[in-house]
């Protein structure tokens, strides 16, 4: 920066008496020449890093030392820690990397988070509802009933919520719910919910018997399909102008119209507990640190290697990055989906639910537990 400054100090400084005109003339060339270099630097990149601050320039290049304070690129910005830099947009992203947990007074189990509507939601037993500015600190609503809440979705203006059981509340502010009729078996679990197409779709089932409802009417409504398949599906995405479900013995189902399902043929058994749609690739995730993916409208699946056996019950993707999420409080997070590294999490309570919104990656589980990112 002592350089720049000379520059500029240079056009304010007359030449010396005994110089003649020539060589003033000169010398005011090379002053404006210099001070107009000084201030190309200045607007254009870094020229030093001062201070002993190591910065990410616009051209992309990485630094040896990404842990200054400032969580934004323009040209010459640096990047937090738990931050990396996305090249192709010049900026900085969540790499999902570095996690904190997050103070939660009510101890029972959290089985999805969302975030819609300008703020937070996690649901979970005993009819928990969490709503949260910032996921830092979160307020309880008023329960709709007493029962496990397994998973909240949101669409056209309508919160939707399954739950241990046959039931499914609404709500458009997450503070007042209406309970919805559904002829799904009193016995069943209802375990996740989607919505795609101007619908929603939730899946379930029992011992020997799967659930599959959808609604056209923003919830209100419910029409259960009758599928060939005995097996409990536990998760459900939607994709490409498509719904996946996934379940036990490795069931995997596939519709394109409403109501209409296709069951994949799948050699693999093992139970598969989530499933997620991004940048056209499906990614499944179940027992054992089983993962799958396709990458032709869930149609055929391949399945990946995974050296952690822990279960995961949930996987998203945001920003060029996959996170999957499970028992033990196993993390692991992949740039493409199918290669995968496990992240550091000192708390081993099980993950059920992951979501990124704001800026921030958000994962809920057992005992209330509530991790961020970054």
């Amino acid at each position: 920066m002592q350089r720049m400054y000379d520059g500029f100090r240079g056009l304010m400084m007359p030449a010396p008496a005994n110089r003649s005109a020539g060589s003033r003339s000169l010398r005011g060339v090379g002053i404006v020449v210099i001070g107009l270099l000084s201030l190309f630097l200045i607007v254009a990149g870094c020229a030093e890093s001062g201070s002993g601050i190591s910065y990410v320039c616009a051209n992309g290049t990485p630094n040896s030392a990404q842990d200054a304070t400032a969580d934004g690129i323009t040209n010459c910005s640096r990047c937090n820690t738990g931050y990396g830099l996305r090249t192709t947009t010049n900026s900085c992203v969540v790499t999902a990397t570095q996690w904190s947990k997050q103070s939660n007074s009510d101890t029972r189990d959290l089985r999805s988070v969302l975030y819609a509507n300008s703020r937070w939601l996690a649901v979970g037993g005993s009819g928990t509802i969490l709503t949260s500015a910032n996921a830092s600190a979160w307020t309880k609503q008023s329960a709709p009933a007493a029962i496990l809440l397994t998973d909240v979705e949101y669409g056209n203006g309508t919160l939707v919520v399954s739950t241990d059981g046959n039931r499914i509340f609404t709500s458009a502010n997450a503070s007042n719910w209406t309970q919805r009729t559904t002829t799904a078996p009193q016995a069943d679990t209802l375990y996740r919910v989607a919505y795609g197409s101007n619908a929603f779709v939730v899946v379930g089932g029992g011992n020997a018997d799967e659930t599959v409802l959808d609604s056209t009417t923003d919830g209100v409504s419910w029409i259960r399909r009758n599928l060939s398949t005995n097996r409990a599906l536990y998760g459900v995405g939607y994709g490409n102008n498509r719904f996946v479900a996934v379940g036990n013995g490795g069931e995997i189902l596939l519709s394109s119209s409403q109501g209409s399902w296709s069951k994949i043929t799948n050699s693999d058994t093992t139970a598969l507990w989530g499933v997620h749609y991004a940048s056209g690739r499906w990614v499944a995730v179940g027992s054992g640190g089983a993962i799958l993916d396709s990458t032709t409208d869930g149609a055929s699946w391949i399945k990946h290697n995974n050296s952690d056996s822990n279960n995961l019950r949930a996987t998203h993707y945001a920003n060029g990055r996959w996170v999957a999420v499970g028992d033990n409080g196993t993390i692991l997070t992949s740039t493409n989906g199918t290669s995968w590294t496990k992240q550091s999490n000192s708390d081993t309570n099980q993950l059920w639910g992951i979501h990124y919104a704001n800026g921030r990656w958000v994962a809920v589980g057992s005992s209330g537990t509530i991790l961020t990112a970054p």
